[in-house]
This record gives C-alpha cells, sequence and structure tokens, in this order.
C-alpha cells in the first residue's frame, strides 16, 4: 500500500514537472519567435534603464511611428506595443527559473538573453537542468533588400 502511494507521488510529481517544462519551452519559443520579428521589423533600437530600475528595457521604434518595448521583470518579459504613449496592447511571457536581459551586438543588433537562475527553479529527482538561451536579431532585416534613395 505504501509503495504504491509512493508511487503515484511521484508519477504525479513527473507529470506536473513535464507540464510546467512543457509551457515554459512554448512560452520561451514564442518570445523568441516574437522578438526576431520585433526587431527585424524595427527601424530603430534604444536601450535603456528600466523605469522600475534594475533591468534593461529595450525600446524598437517601427515604421509609422509604433514603439515595442521589453520590460524584463522576476522571471518574465512583458511586451508592449505603443503609439503616441498609449498602449495597444501587451503581452507577458513567464519564464520561472530565468533571468532575462539584452544585450548589445554592435550598432545594428540586439541578444535576448535567458539565463538560469536558482531563483523559482524546480527541485526534486525530477528537475531536468535548464540551458542558457540566446536571441540574437538584427535591426531592419526585414528591409534590407529594399531601394534606399541617397
Amino acid at each position: 500500500m505504501a509503495a504504491g502511494t509512493r508511487l503515484m507521488h511521484v508519477l504525479f510529481r513527473a507529470e506536473r514537472t513535464g507540464t510546467q517544462q512543457a509551457a515554459e519551452t512554448a512560452a520561451l519559443a514564442q518570445l523568441a519567435r516574437q522578438f526576431r520579428r520585433d526587431v527585424h521589423a524595427a527601424d530603430s533600437r534604444r536601450m535603456a534603464p528600466s523605469p522600475a530600475g534594475g533591468d534593461t528595457t529595450l525600446e524598437l521604434t517601427l515604421p509609422g511611428g509604433e514603439q515595442v518595448v521589453y520590460v524584463p521583470g522576476r522571471q518574465s518579459i512583458d511586451r508592449r506595443v505603443l503609439r503616441g504613449g498609449e498602449i495597444l496592447s501587451q503581452q507577458r511571457f513567464r519564464l520561472s527559473g530565468r533571468t532575462i536581459g539584452f544585450e548589445p551586438s554592435g550598432d545594428a543588433a540586439v541578444t535576448l538573453v535567458c539565463e538560469p537562475s536558482s531563483e523559482g527553479a524546480s527541485t526534486g529527482a525530477a528537475a531536468v537542468p535548464r540551458l542558457p538561451v540566446r536571441v540574437l536579431a538584427v535591426v531592419g532585416r526585414d528591409r534590407r533588400f529594399e531601394r534606399r534613395e541617397e
């Protein structure tokens, strides 16, 4: 009886861990796709300290005057689309057990960095080590074949 109860506990824990990891992987993949899409469509990028202090905020200026702002937080990152200071849409990507930030990569590129952190990481025998994720994107890549007037 005790062995059966213990087995059920282990199975439920393994299922919960697998579900959490699948959700985090899906959120990270969606964030990476959206980040690259935004940076490639942007005319310019600006990295600035977050208004709340600490992490660096990434501001992208899109054609047509829209701005996309990425604001890292504790184990999540917010993506806001603004026009004239008004928020048009907002998304939050939850990535427990990760520290999120940005690094400039030359004049026209930026790297999204998701590093594993001990805070919020799952524990126990079923825990799978998290690997760092780096997503490099080049500003304006969507318009690289457009003719430029000189």
